[in-house]
C-alpha cells in the first residue's frame, strides 16, 4: 500500500498543501472562539438558572514537517489496529 500516484512536483504540491490546511485550522479556530465567546454568555444564564455550563470548544494546534525524500506511506499500526494513515521519513 501507498501513495495514490507519483507527483513530479512533490515539494511544491506539499508546502501548498500545508499552507492550505493551515489557514483552514486559523478560521476554524476563529469560529471556535466566537462560538466559545456565545458560550460564556450563554452559559452565566445556564448558571444562574442551575443548568450545566456547556463546555468551551477547544482551540486546536497544528504543526506540519515536509520531507522530500524516501518516505513510508500507508496504514500504521498493529494487525489488529490499523487505523493511521500516515507518512515516515527519514529527517
Amino acid at each position: 500500500m501507498g501513495s495514490a500516484r507519483a507527483d513530479p512536483m512533490h515539494a511544491l504540491t506539499c508546502v501548498r498543501t500545508a499552507i492550505q490546511v493551515q489557514r483552514a485550522i486559523y478560521d476554524l479556530n476563529r469560529a471556535r472562539a466566537e462560538e466559545n465567546r456565545r458560550r460564556e454568555i450563554e452559559n452565566r444564564a445556564r448558571v444562574s438558572a442551575g443548568l450545566q455550563a456547556k463546555p468551551m470548544l477547544p482551540l486546536l494546534l497544528l504543526g506540519s514537517g515536509i520531507n522530500t525524500g524516501m518516505a513510508t506511506v500507508g496504514l500504521m499500526g498493529s494487525r489488529a489496529l490499523q487505523e493511521n494513515y500516515t507518512v515516515f521519513g527519514t529527517r
